[in-house]
């Protein structure tokens, strides 16, 4: 393994690996949990850190590389988190390491750079764009870094993940549009359609991510979900449908016009982390048993303070802080509607939801005014309150939606939540408490469909009613609630007509 440091007018050169570097290599995590020192935030590492010896003056203004060999490992040295760097004079270094190592890529000029600054930001560091590289050679370029360019006119992504996996043009179309069955993806496909609706919003650009980095955060956040066999319904399976509903909200609907660029990012973010860390069973149960998160979080939302909590561990994490080139500013206003937008799915606070939100509809929406403007008269955007209120209310409803799907999706949400819910009555059970009413007896067909029926009717049908009247273009999903009640009422009228089905009519 070699490093090869290069400037503006030096030439290349490989510089073998000393004994100690060698040590401190392997001792140092893998490339997917390297750590990032934010006093030295658009630098690169130290020449100490790298293992080589001080590099001239000129060179301080180039870029240093480190290459991998499909034999070795990567030198591993501290540095920034994003795969994306910036860089100038990419010309000779493109030259050069095609003859060196036959490495191939493509870099695109950028333009000019809007210049972060303030308390704890160094003057130095740019917003930077994504370009994707394409390599055809075995050797990657693992890591590029910066040693103050403040001239820099170029950026290279060093992700290979986004080659790796081709998701269908089809999938790709579908995922813009309501009710994709998540239950017909391959698994691979999930994580890439996160990239590739990130890609769509216009947040790469926005907030100079890296393909790499967004790919970390959502494969990181996908392994906080206990696989469906232990958790059947609050898993990678909810939280990728709950981010792609929203994600054809923006899509489909006026969404945009007041929401901004950060309340986007937090509202698609909190989508795919609002369950983090779920185990299967509700806050009752945790507030019942007396558990650690009950007593950590003061038996209040015990559940959305714990996933709040480990989605942002998940995003400090130096390899998967998709902001961590943005303002603090930035940084603060998303985190704080984030967490706002997973405590909301509370159940506990449902109604509250919707007599906010019918409130502003009785009292700001003209007569006269067209279905298509209904939503700017209702949520302004200059209103950080306003925007903070649909956010919470757009996600909460999205959240209980696994009705609003046809009818061949929503069963298989349905029978998934029930399991849930049968699986936290045998445990209540077994310690000695009396389970809820409603989970009791769900083995039963008539329970169950009881149960279903009760909850879309009286709990989403009058939410999703409101989110109608601001999205006209959601009619379509307020039309399968409708059809799933009516297939509800139905089934429910032939279980009772069966002799052999026990007489049990309470939901």
């Amino acid at each position: 393994s070699s490093v090869a440091v290069f400037s503006n007018s030096d030439s290349p050169t490989l510089i073998k690996e000393p004994r100690h570097a060698q040590s401190f290599r392997r001792k140092t995590p893998s490339s997917a949990s390297l750590s990032h020192t934010s006093s030295t935030a658009g630098q690169g590492p130290s020449c100490a850190e790298l293992g080589t010896p001080p590099i001239s003056a000129s060179a301080r203004a180039g870029v240093v590389l480190a290459l991998r060999h499909e034999r070795s490992k990567v030198l591993g040295f501290r540095l920034m988190s994003q795969h994306a760097y910036f860089f100038r004079a990419v010309g000779i270094f493109a030259r050069k390491l095609r003859r060196l190592r036959g490495f191939q890529f493509s870099v695109q000029a950028l333009g000019k750079y809007e210049c972060l600054r303030g308390r704890n930001a160094a003057e130095n560091r740019r917003r930077i764009k994504s370009v994707t590289r394409r390599a055809t050679s075995t050797d990657a370029l693992e890591r590029v870094c910066t040693k103050l360019c403040p001239g820099a006119q170029y950026v290279i992504d060093t992700d290979t993940s986004a080659s790796a996996v081709t998701v269908p043009a089809e999938t790709i179309k579908q995922s813009q549009d309501w009710c994709l069955n998540v239950f017909s993806l391959e698994p691979q496909y999930g994580p890439h359609l996160v990239r590739l609706a990130f890609k769509h919003l216009g947040l790469f650009e926005h907030f100079s991510m890296s393909s790499a980095t967004v790919m970390r955060m959502v494969h990181a956040i996908k392994s906080s979900y206990l696989p469906r066999e232990t958790c059947p319904y609050h898993n990678w399976d909810h939280a990728l449908g709950v981010f792609q509903m929203t994600f054809a909200l923006l899509c489909q609907t006026q969404a945009k016009e007041v929401l901004t660029m950060v309340d986007q990012l937090a509202l698609c973010v909190g989508a795919l982390g609002h369950d983090a860390g779920h185990e299967g069973r509700n806050n009752e149960f945790e507030v019942k048993i007396g558990s650690d998160l009950a007593l950590r979080y003061n038996d209040r939302s015990v559940l959305e303070q714990h996933h709040a909590a480990l989605l942002f561990q998940i995003l400090r994490h130096p390899g998967n802080n998709i902001l961590h080139v943005s303002r603090r500013s930035v940084q603060s206003e998303f985190r704080k509607m984030t967490i706002e937008a997973i405590l909301a799915t509370d159940m506990s606070s449902h109604m509250s939801h919707v007599k906010k939100i019918a409130s502003r509809l009785s009292g700001r929406a003209s007569p006269a005014a067209r279905p298509d403007e209904l939503l700017t008269r209702v949520f302004s955007r200059e209103n950080a309150e306003d925007r903070i209120d649909l956010v919470n209310f757009c996600l909460h409803c999205i959240d209980i939606g696994g009705q609003c799907y046809p009818h061949d999706q929503s069963e298989q949400w349905s029978h998934r939540l029930v399991a849930e819910f049968i699986a936290q009555a045998a445990d209540e059970r077994q310690l000695g408490f009396e389970p809820a009413p409603h989970m009791m007896s769900l083995e039963n067909p008539l329970r169950h469909a009881l149960l279903q029926k009760s909850f879309t009717e009286n709990v989403v049908r009058p939410a999703w009613a409101l989110m109608c009247r601001l999205f006209p273009q959601a009619e379509q999903l307020v039309g399968n609630l409708d059809l799933n009640i009516h297939l509800y009422n139905k089934q429910i009228a032939e279980l009772q007509a069966t002799p052999a089905s026990p007489a049990t009519t309470t939901a």
